[in-house]
């Protein structure tokens, strides 16, 4: 999904906000994602500028690598069938 979306540079925690295109509907994702089976959460509440662009948090702590790879991948298909 290069050159869509870009993503927090903090390199701290155990999650990563990744920043949606300002047409996409936060809620939406997240709704499409939990229907995939993945859980992504919301980036909004996480934001003290409200009007920042739409966002989804990803955590992941407590996944091993291939869960994270095949998260990823279920996301990106998620994005594809919503977005394209």
């Amino acid at each position: 999904m290069p050159g869509i979306f870009s993503y927090s540079a903090v390199e701290a925690g155990l999650h990563v906000m990744l920043y949606l295109p300002p047409e996409y509907d936060e809620q939406e994702v997240v709704r499409e994602g939990a229907a995939a089976g993945i859980g992504i959460y919301p980036g909004g509440p996480y934001h003290l500028d409200k009007s920042s662009r739409p966002s989804i948090l990803l955590g992941f702590s407590g996944l091993s690598r291939q869960q994270i790879v095949e998260g990823v991948k279920v996301l990106a298909e998620v994005m594809r069938r919503l977005f394209n």
